[in-house]
């Protein structure tokens, strides 16, 4: 099963709106006496994420003596290999998503 990553304050906000106020104590059953839902939701340990990155590459104009290059750029990367735009939908350097550079 894949993980999933949420936003806790997003989930609280959401069960807060459609069912009940979560924010409470005293909520019987499996929380005891003296934790909410989202006291429940807060504790729980942060996911080893990041942000995702979007870059594009970047094509260098080719001279006499420099052949074609593409560049990443987000960490200037380089590859001589212009297959590489089609090919790595990420930067093999700095794992951008090559999509687009992010709006």
């Amino acid at each position: 099963m894949d993980k999933k990553f949420i936003d806790a304050e997003m989930l609280i906000a959401e069960l807060e709106a459609s069912c009940m106020p979560i924010n409470e104590k005293r909520i019987s059953g499996n929380l005891g006496d003296n934790e909410s839902i989202a006291d429940v939701i807060r504790a729980q340990p942060a996911a080893d994420v990041q942000d995702v990155r979007h870059g594009k590459w970047i094509y260098e104009e080719q001279t006499i003596n420099t052949p074609l290059q593409l560049n990443c750029s987000i960490c200037g990367w380089w590859s001589l290999d212009p297959s590489i735009d089609g090919t790595y939908h990420y930067c093999p350097h700095c794992g951008a998503k090559m999509d687009g550079d992010e709006k």
